[in-house]
């Protein structure tokens, strides 16, 4: 198991990533120092995409992903959804500002299959 680390990404620009995974450290601490580093790195139409958003671990924690996202969402606005079926939680910069009715109309449509379906468009900036 590595640690993330600024000086693995000094040569990498702001906003230059189109897509970021994480899946790593479970723990509050450890997915709050990975989301800081790597998400000044995500483009403005990207995806950052958070592993075992899940409530495992709650009690013991060992899983602090929802917590640490859910703080994250209601402290700066970021828009943060849950991939609805998957312990996956997503973000796209582009929510908070051009394509902010995308976000919302996925969000008040949890339950049925909705024409902003990111898997359903023939491209995934849609």
């Amino acid at each position: 198991m590595g640690y993330l680390t600024p000086d693995l990404l000094t040569n990498d620009p702001l906003q230059s990533y189109d897509f970021i995974f994480l899946d790593a450290g479970h723990r509050y601490a450890e997915v709050k120092h990975d989301t800081e580093l790597l998400l000044p790195l995500l483009s403005e139409g990207g995806y950052f995409l958070w592993h075992d958003y899940a409530n495992w671990g709650r009690f013991n924690k060992l899983n602090g992903v929802p917590e640490y996202l859910h703080e994250l969402s209601e402290g700066s606005g970021l828009p943060i959804a849950r991939i609805s079926g998957s312990g996956v939680a997503i973000h796209c910069p582009a929510w908070a500002s051009s394509k902010r009715a995308v976000y919302l109309a996925a969000l008040e449509d949890q339950n049925a299959a909705s024409a902003n379906d990111p898997w359903s468009v023939g491209s995934a900036r849609g």
